[in-house]
């Protein structure tokens, strides 16, 4: 879970070499849930995976009517693998860590 680190500490380049903290937010995801609402814990030793998981699997619904939005508030959440799905915005709290777990 290499990627789900690196996804939370660094941010992507576009090919013009904009970086993401240059961005505003300008496009509001009408459907919109923070993953506390399923159940997760951000003190970095609680495993959220089944989270992540019911919160993409609710999302997914509305990938077709506007595209969703996962907000990920600050603290450390640790995590398994999980699927991300099309048209989702995950939206991190600048102090937000996502930690990758080999346990499922």
């Amino acid at each position: 879970m290499v990627f789900a680190t690196v996804f939370a500490a660094t941010q992507w380049a576009t090919s013009s070499a904009m970086y993401c903290n240059d961005l505003t937010a300008s496009v509001h995801r009408p459907h919109s849930v923070s993953i506390t609402e399923f159940g997760a814990v951000n003190d970095g030793v609680t495993l959220n995976t089944k989270a992540f998981k019911n919160a993409i699997f609710y999302l997914s619904s509305f990938a077709d009517k506007g595209g969703p939005e996962l907000f990920v508030p600050a603290g450390r959440w640790l995590t398994g693998s999980f699927n991300l799905i099309s048209h989702l915005t995950v939206s991190l709290d600048a102090d937000a860590v996502i930690i990758g777990s080999q346990v499922r």
